[in-house]
């Protein structure tokens, strides 16, 4: 790019001088080397897109088995609490490293439905809410790197 810049400053020294096609070459040239960065700039977008949801699939995999571990804890049998604490263990270690890949659990209970985040499984009446206000959460909606990863599957107030 440096290389290109003191083309440019050669070509302005010229065209104060010189003839009027040698001022529409340098304009030409100009236009083609913004062109060129307009260019570059794009391109590292799509790439650092790609690194930070290329990974999507398999985050949606572990999410799942998130869920499941999270669900176990529901039903935990208080005669083996070494099993529970491992359990909690590796719940707390999935969420750290949900957070280290930018994976963000979406807030639902008491927050106005989304439809470009939330899922609504059933919609009635229910004490204490108003319309259209999630009372209850079935299963847990994530972003990446603030992208919808998946929608949270709600209850929302009538």
């Amino acid at each position: 790019m440096k290389k290109h810049k003191k083309t440019i400053k050669k070509a302005e020294g010229v065209s104060s001088n010189g003839t009027e096609k040698e001022k529409n070459w340098e304009e030409i040239a100009k236009r083609a080397l913004a062109d060129l960065e307009n260019y570059r700039k794009q391109t590292e977008k799509r790439q650092q897109d790609l690194l930070h949801f290329a990974n999507s699939g398999l985050l949606l995999d572990l999410l799942e088995i998130y869920d499941n571990f999270v669900l176990s804890l529901k039903f935990e049998d208080k005669n083996d609490s070494n099993f529970v604490q491992g359990v909690k263990h590796i719940v707390k270690q999935m969420e750290c490293m949900f957070e280290r890949a930018g994976v963000k659990r979406i807030e639902t209970i008491g927050k106005e439905f989304d439809p470009t985040l939330h899922e609504a499984v059933e919609e009635k009446k229910e004490k204490g809410y108003e319309p259209g206000i999630i009372f209850e959460e079935i299963k847990g909606g994530y972003t990446l790197n603030d992208k919808l990863l998946r929608p949270a599957m709600v209850k929302v107030a009538k």
